[in-house]
């Protein structure tokens, strides 16, 4: 009986954790204080002189990162492949902040694809995130926080494991491209997928 209402009380707080997420969400100023400064934007430091007790703000820009929305080799209508690691809730802010979402594999065909355009501009090589996660019950794995259920699996041997009890986010693993359970803080590279 204790153990259940443990379990129940660690449950609400879980769920309410994934509530607080998907508000914070859907405010970027919010995000932004939590997974880091703005994507290309300037970013106020403090920094304390050596020599005495003055406070001087500088301000650092950030170099502007290759994605596949610049002009490069790895344009493409559909895909945007980051240059930067991220843990899964920044990512899903960054694909968001572009108006792209993470990429959801959820057939067949869309995972072909997406391995044909990584193999074409040779980067198999990189982990990286998608938008699967099981965040709003820890059971079930969702494409998105509380999207739709995943209908179509490609996860690679012994996966998924729930290494610790606390892996809750869908990553790719590099060259296979098969489906591992990852620490949702881990930084991967990332995919973003079209709207």
């Amino acid at each position: 009986s204790l153990h259940l209402k443990t379990e129940k009380m660690f449950q609400l707080k879980r769920q309410a954790f994934v509530l607080a997420c998907i508000i914070v969400i859907g405010s970027n100023h919010y995000v932004a204080a939590l997974v880091g400064p703005s994507f290309g934007r300037p970013v106020p430091t403090r920094e304390r002189a050596t020599s005495t007790t003055t406070v001087a703000t500088a301000t650092t820009t950030l170099a502007p990162t290759t994605t596949t929305e610049a002009p490069s080799v790895h344009n493409h209508p559909k895909f945007h492949i980051s240059e930067k690691q991220l843990n899964w809730f920044g990512a899903t802010v960054y694909c968001q902040e572009l108006n792209w979402r993470l990429i959801a594999l959820d057939s067949a065909e869309i995972t072909v694809e997406f391995e044909e355009f990584l193999t074409k501009f040779n980067l198999r090589n990189r982990a990286c995130w998608t938008a699967g996660n099981q965040l709003t019950d820890m059971k079930t794995w969702h494409w998105e926080l509380g999207g739709k259920p995943l209908n179509y699996t490609h996860w690679a041997p012994h996966q998924p494991d729930n290494y610790k009890n606390r892996q809750h986010c869908i990553a790719l693993f590099a060259k296979s491209l098969q489906w591992d359970d990852d620490f949702c803080e881990s930084a991967h590279y990332f995919a973003c997928l079209k709207n």
